[in-house]
């Protein structure tokens, strides 16, 4: 990406946004966000910056904007690698992509060693607590919400996870980390969830997979 690009649309964007939604007097607001993460690239460094936007508005303007801190969501719907979706664009995520490389016998690509955990919630989780933060107009203050468990997932751990819920090997293959990462362990803390929301995550990493998978088989069998 062009470093200048996502500046302007992240930070400059959302900055213009929460100043019309104070002109006009919007009830509530909220931005999702990204797990705190140091690496270097424009995407994580401006995301970060969008958040302590936010809640500078908050506590200096006194707009009611919430940052929803999310972990890597799954669930049917969502792209993979190769998917035509008339997108201006596509990335690669984890859950989709070994599933489809799985079903067209390719070998599903680990970056590093495989280690590196983050939190996976599934996608009604997130729904439900978007759900409730649109009709409870909670003011979250400068507080954050993060929608996970406190649990977090290696790459391997994901890929253990999938062959217990689908009944399928998968083979693997190892490359380096892509420019701009390094290994990570993410974990979200559930407690503001709680606290604003009074909201737990319902939905374990095994019965997610065993509602998303289906939806990528039949994908798959459209375009046979």
């Amino acid at each position: 990406y062009d470093i200048e690009d996502v500046v302007k649309t992240n930070i400059l964007g959302t900055t213009k946004i929460l100043k019309l939604t104070k002109k006009y007097n919007y009830k509530k607001v909220i931005i999702p966000t990204t797990p705190d993460v140091t690496w270097l690239n424009p995407y994580k460094i401006t995301k970060q910056a969008v958040e302590r936007i936010a809640q500078l508005f908050n506590k200096e303007y006194k707009l009611n904007v919430s940052c929803i801190k999310l972990g890597n969501i799954y669930g049917p719907g969502e792209r993979w690698l190769q998917a035509d979706f008339n997108a201006p664009f596509n990335y690669q995520k984890i859950i989709p992509s070994f599933i489809m490389d799985t079903l067209i016998k390719k070998e599903i690509t680990i970056y590093g060693d495989g280690k590196q955990k983050s939190e996976y919630i599934y996608v009604d989780d997130v729904a439900e607590t978007f759900s409730r933060m649109i009709e409870k107009e909670v003011d979250t203050g400068i507080e954050v919400i993060h929608v996970g468990r406190g649990k977090n997932y290696s790459v391997l751990d994901i890929v253990n996870a999938l062959e217990e819920a689908w009944g399928k090997k998968m083979n693997k293959k190892f490359v380096k980390m892509r420019p701009g990462e390094h290994k990570i362990e993410i974990k979200l803390d559930p407690r503001p969830l709680k606290k604003f929301l009074n909201y737990e995550l319902k939905w374990d990493l095994v019965s997610g997979l065993k509602e998303t998978i289906p939806y990528y088989l039949d994908q798959f069998n459209k375009t046979k």
